[in-house]
């Protein structure tokens, strides 16, 4: 049995998921250690299918469980499923969840709650083949009956008016920039610089001159890597005046609150934050869960060798707090003047101080209240959960892993969280995908492709469903398990006080 879980565990990671492993060696460009670490992360990060092995040995004897047997099995994988920790959380309910009704079971106890329908009808149809003939129609009657209305559910809240998104009357026009700067070290963040501000200045007013009025402008994840746009004292190493003033100049000029991200040195911390111009109070988000390697080197502390190791793992720390915060808007521009007019003005863009003394800030009409997300924070959906926002904004940058499966992956995985939360969802990625949800998680318009520079665009209107997940959390998920197995564990315990008389 332990070999069968080596085995199946090695082959769900590496075909799915075969970027890590080059992924791994970009960060080392070692292949001795991209080899040891690729195993190790098997053994550790995949040690659910152990539990899914053990399920699958009760699936196989009908006579130990009668006709509840699959719903506990299932609710057995649902909960392996969530409780492994991965390197990169991608649960099996995102593999079934290309159906947009299928895919608002996760507005009742998440994305593990796809996995249990899908592990379910695993279940279902390998007793059928297996043991059909041997079984009681009334208990493959209650079965069937059990697994049709667990999917009858998606279908449910997929078409009922009672889970339709509430809306508020108020329409978001947003513009996505995906300037697809690609992977920058740090030995050429400086030579970088000048294109990434480039393109990001050049796109964002291309957008807004085609698509004005604008609400927002989204910029993604490291458009301009390693630079802070606060100048204090504590983050003035790292100030980039040219990267504020383009800031400020987009911001000024189109009307169009801008969410973007830098880095910002706190308390002798350095941490990945997104913010928000123009400035209303707590203006940033700073990151809390990170990205092993890319983001921080784990167990550094314990075995400081590993810095040789691995030379470019990154440096930053975790926060501790999570809140939503609130995105200033103003009555955008109609009409934004044309690219020729832009470029006479480029002389103010030396600092930030030079544009806000140049430029008026527009006057502040009302907010919109987000939950930031960055990157990686988009595949968890505890920490994406939210009663009060109503957008969910995740910037992103998967640039690392090239433009194969992770991206995609990633993308799809993410969406999800809109489903849960019953609010329009906006994704900014480096490099793609990018892409504009409303408060079912599907998508407005058709997300950008990968490895390709585009801007992204559409009006959502904001509203918010009510969701048995926003409300709960994962508390309803457990609720959910313990209600599927109550019932196998109790005839278990009948079954074995019986046989003790």
């Amino acid at each position: 049995m332990v070999i069968t879980w080596l085995l199946f565990a090695a082959a769900t990671t590496l075909i799915p998921f075969g970027w890590i492993v080059p992924t791994i060696y970009r960060y080392t460009e070692s292949t001795a250690w991209t080899t040891t670490f690729s195993l190790f992360y098997i053994l550790l990060f995949q040690n659910k299918f152990l539990l899914v092995l053990v399920a699958a040995r009760l699936l196989a004897k009908p006579k130990l469980l009668p006709y509840w047997n699959p719903m506990t099995t299932a609710a057995i994988v649902a909960a392996a499923d969530y409780v492994a920790p991965e390197l990169f959380p991608w649960s099996w309910g995102n593999a079934v969840a290309a159906q947009p009704w299928l895919r608002q079971l996760a507005s009742l106890a998440s994305v593990y709650a796809i996995a249990f329908a899908a592990a379910l009808t695993a279940g279902f149809l390998q007793q059928l083949i297996r043991h059909g003939p041997a079984l009681r129609s009334k208990e493959w009657q209650l079965v069937f009956a059990k697994t049709t209305l667990l999917w009858l559910f998606g279908g449910i809240f997929y078409h009922g008016q009672f889970f339709s998104p509430k809306p508020t009357g108020q329409k978001l026009r947003i513009l996505v920039v995906q300037t697809n700067l690609g992977v920058v070290r740090t030995r050429e963040a400086q030579q970088m610089a000048t294109r990434a501000q480039n393109s990001l200045l050049r796109q964002s007013l291309e957008g807004a001159i085609l698509r004005a009025p604008l609400d927002t402008i989204i910029w993604p994840e490291a458009s301009l890597p390693f630079h802070s746009t606060d100048s204090n004292q504590e983050n003035i190493d790292i100030y980039s005046p040219s990267y504020d003033a383009v800031i400020e100049y987009v911001q000024r000029s189109t009307g169009a609150a801008l969410i973007y991200h830098d880095l910002f040195r706190q308390n002798q911390q350095l941490y990945s934050r997104l913010v928000v111009r123009p400035q209303s109070g707590q203006n940033y988000y700073l990151k809390r869960r990170l990205v092993p390697w890319g983001e921080y080197l784990p167990f550094e502390n314990e075995l400081p060798v590993l810095r040789e190791i691995f030379p470019e793992a990154g440096k930053f720390h975790a926060a501790k707090l999570s809140d939503e915060i609130l995105v200033p808007l103003s009555q955008p521009k109609d009409r934004i003047s044309d690219l020729p007019s832009h470029l006479r003005a480029l002389q103010v863009l030396r600092d930030g101080a030079a544009v806000r003394k140049a430029l008026p800030a527009p006057p502040q009409t009302q907010t919109l209240t987000i939950k930031p997300l960055l990157c990686y924070e988009a595949l968890y959906p505890e920490e994406a959960r939210t009663q009060s926002a109503e957008l969910l904004v995740n910037l992103a940058s998967d640039a690392w892993f090239g433009d194969g499966l992770e991206g995609a992956q990633h993308a799809a995985a993410a969406a999800l969280r809109a489903v849960e939360n019953g609010i329009p969802m906006v994704r900014a990625a480096l490099t793609g995908v990018s892409f504009i949800a409303d408060a079912r998680g599907e998508f407005v318009v058709r997300p950008t492709a990968q490895a390709r520079e585009e801007n992204l665009f559409a009006e959502i209107p904001l509203g918010r469903r009510q969701t048995v997940f926003a409300q709960w959390g994962m508390k309803a998920f457990w609720l959910f398990v313990g209600l599927c197995t109550l019932p196998g564990m109790l005839w278990l315990s009948t079954k074995r006080s019986s046989h003790n008389f």
